[in-house]
């Protein structure tokens, strides 16, 4: 009678683990979803932001939040630190834009796999 029992309860574990495999991959594919959508849209913040830099500072609150969203993904904090000592520069020089820690950036995250934006690559 045993035999008998053991096949069905494992069905069941094997069903079980096939609506986890399902529910696991939703929210994967849900949190990649997310990352993807706040990577981009802290690096818009960071194009504009270098945009603007060789005119005006750029050390915003903006800028600021954006830089400290990159801190887990980026595992060189000297490029953060380096976009924000461009960003803050003063007195403001064509020179002394946010464009080159910008792109350092951008090539730190796609060396790590995040998938970038078209309109965000430098």
């Amino acid at each position: 009678m045993l035999q008998h029992v053991a096949p069905s309860i494992f069905a069941q574990e094997a069903h079980d683990s096939r609506s986890d495999r399902y529910v696991y991959g939703k929210q994967r594919a849900r949190r990649r979803a997310h990352r993807h959508a706040l990577i981009n849209l802290s690096l818009q913040v960071l194009r504009e932001a270098a945009q603007r830099s060789a005119r005006e500072a750029v050390g915003t609150i903006e800028v600021r939040l954006a830089l400290d969203i990159f801190r887990p993904f980026v595992r060189e904090q000297r490029l953060l630190t380096e976009f924000w000592k461009a960003a803050t520069a003063e007195p403001r020089h064509p020179w002394t834009g946010c464009h080159l820690p910008y792109r350092w950036i951008v090539q730190c995250l796609v060396d790590q796999g995040a998938e970038v934006d078209q309109v965000n690559q430098p």
